[in-house]
Parts: C-alpha cells; structure tokens; sequence
C-alpha cells in the first residue's frame, strides 16, 4: 500500500465545500490520506465536514496552499486530469495513470480542477501526464467527487497489486517538482531564444519535452547538471537554427 502514503491529492480552486467534504470521503475509502488543497473553498469549512462522513480527521490534516506550485512542492510525478480532449497532451486512462504512478520511485500529485472549468490548459502543461475518464458520451460531465472516486479507485486497486517494481526505490533521491519545473523553464527559455519553436509546432514541442523530462525520472544531481549543460549553451554565440 505504499503507493497510496506517498500520493497527494490536490484540488485547485474547488468551489463547494461539500465537494471538498465528499473527495475526503472518497479518499478514506479508497486508502487516501494526504489532502491537499491550493485556493478556492478552505478544506475546514462547515460544509465539507456535512459530506465526510467519518473522514474529518483527512479535512482537519488537510493542508491549504496560496497557489498550485505550493500544492506539488516535493512531488516528483504530477499527474492531472481533464475532461477535456487538449491536443499535444500526454493522456492516459485512470488505469494507466495509476500503473504509471505504481512504477514511480517517490512523491506523487494528483490534481483535480474546480467544478465549473477543471484544469486550464497551462495548469494540465505543468503536469508530467494528463488523466482522462473515457466515456462514449461526447459531452460527458463528472461531479467532482464521481470523477475522484474513479481515479482513486485506481490508485487503491494498484497499490494492492504491489510496490514500485525499480529496484532503485527507497534511496534514489528524485529532483522534487518545483526543481524539475525551474530546470525545464531555463531549457524552454534558451530553445524560445534560440528560434527552436515555431508557431504551429509550439504546443507539441513543450509538450513532447516535458514527457521526455516524466520519463527519465532525474534525481537531483541529474537535474544539477543539465541546469549546468543548459547554462553553458546559453553562454554560447551564434544564429540559432
């Protein structure tokens, strides 16, 4: 059951405390400890206790965050979720998310949007992989704790099936994901100088590297020395391509 103590759910702005209150529930009964909460509706207002039925005790350790960077402070992999079919983004089932976690070596963040607009855009880019109910319905629509108890159901059912198979787990000490974001922000800003992205290949390019940054899983002083590799580039003259 390791996967479910090292994995954090987040809710970005929730509007309604008792969707707050029901996401506690849904956590409690699928293992779920770590609720975090970044703006919106404050995780002890009354109303959130109405629907956590004997989940308070995950409202009450509940931390709230100003913003979303706070949120995914120290998670190595976040992974969010949309309705929403965004072109350029890497998207997976709640199964393939949770086997993706599963695989992970350290912290993880799970990322729910507000009730009216989910996730933006910019918020999914920030996310290593991007989760995604199926439906046959074109317009299908979750309540917030529904589409939760859906992926979280996911995460118990895989964490039953057994730890992180990398044998590397438990000493690696993987680059946290506000380490992870400066390093690819300092890459983004040199290839955006050096004429590496094009308008009507942007989207795809941003997004292609940061599935290659998920993927290699860099530890700290991976991360240390391609800042390092970055810097040195940019220090270098010449037309770019």
């Amino acid at each position: 059951m390791e996967l479910l103590a090292r994995t954090r759910v987040v809710l970005h702005h929730p509007f309604f405390p008792e969707n707050v209150g029901s996401v506690a529930r849904v956590m409690r009964n699928c293992g779920l400890t770590e609720l975090h909460v970044a703006e919106g509706v404050e995780p002890t207002h009354e109303g959130a206790f109405k629907l956590a039925v004997a989940s308070g005790h995950i409202l009450e350790t509940a931390r709230y965050h100003a913003g979303l960077e706070a949120a995914l402070a120290g998670a190595t992999l976040v992974l969010g979720t949309t309705s929403h079919p965004f072109p350029h983004l890497r998207v997976l089932t709640p199964r393939e998310g949770a086997e993706l976690a599963r695989s992970h070596v350290g912290p993880v963040a799970l990322v729910f949007g507000n009730e009216k607009n989910g996730l933006a855009i910019g918020e999914l880019r920030r996310c290593d992989a991007v989760i995604r109910i199926p439906s046959p319905v074109k317009d299908a629509s979750l309540n917030l704790a529904q589409a939760a108890m859906v992926v979280c159901y996911e995460w118990m059912l895989a964490a039953e099936a057994g730890g992180p198979p990398d044998p590397l787990a438990g000493w690696r000490d993987l680059a946290p994901a506000e380490e992870l974001e400066a390093f690819i922000l300092h890459l983004e800003s040199l290839l955006q100088e050096r004429g590496f992205y094009k308008p009507h290949n942007e989207d795809q390019r941003r997004s292609v590297l940061r599935r290659i940054a998920a993927r290699l899983q860099l530890d700290r002083e991976e991360v240390s020395v391609l800042r390092g590799l970055v810097s040195k580039l940019g220090q270098a003259r010449g037309p770019g391509p």
